[in-house]
């Protein structure tokens, strides 16, 4: 109903109950493969209490309020590629496939309360919404290499699609260093998607730097 919900990384590695990010890719040929996952897990839990007034005056009553906040979202992306160009200094492959977007937020709460010495009866209760989209994606992958012996290389990564949602989009560029034994890589990333009218969230997005 049009709330957003921004979580900073300082508070999503405070309150991180899981989290994953991988890929993995094969090529035969001009044609290849690849999926990617994200998975993250983060909540946080508050209590608080309150004390009632009338006019100003206090009454002996209270109510203590426990909840829990939790956020579990899962991002999968496959897709064939396909080699459109070959060069020492760049390469870039097409692709095509289908992505996962499953995002759950639920919301746990238990209230408890006094008048006087006589304790109120618990209320607690959950309340949860959840989505599960497919999309199909289509993109560009590739690199750039340069400087001596061509071990320096940018590596870049854009995708669009739409089906179950409205539209969604991810996009990755960076800088890295080859070893020939090994690469290492820092890079920035974005995902976002626009859900359909009607569905329990509006929108998705999550970006920050990676290292690998």
């Amino acid at each position: 109903n049009g709330t957003d919900l921004y979580i900073d990384i300082s508070d999503i590695l405070e309150n991180l109950h899981g989290v994953l990010m991988g890929s993995f890719e094969a090529r035969k040929g001009k044609w290849g493969f690849f999926t990617d996952f994200v998975y993250m897990d983060v909540g946080a839990g508050r209590s608080d209490t309150r004390s009632f007034t009338i006019g100003g005056t206090p009454i002996p009553a209270d109510v203590q309020a426990d909840t829990h906040l939790d956020l579990r979202g899962n991002v999968i992306t496959m897709a064939a590629t396909y080699r459109m160009l070959a060069a020492p200094e760049s390469h870039m492959d097409l692709l095509g496939g289908l992505r996962m977007n499953d995002v759950r937020n639920r919301l746990k709460w238990n209230l408890t309360g006094n008048v006087v010495s006589i304790p109120v009866g618990n209320r607690s209760g959950e309340a949860s919404v959840e989505i599960r989209n497919y999309d199909a994606v289509i993109g560009a992958t590739g690199r750039f290499n340069f400087g001596a012996d061509r071990k320096w290389f940018a590596p870049y990564y854009v995708d669009i699609g739409a089906g179950d949602s409205d539209f969604t989009y991810q996009a990755m560029a960076g800088v890295g260093y080859s070893f020939g034994w090994g690469e290492t890589l820092a890079a920035w990333r974005y995902h976002g998607t626009q859900f359909k009218s009607g569905e329990p969230f509006d929108e998705l997005n999550f970006n920050g730097p990676m290292l690998s």
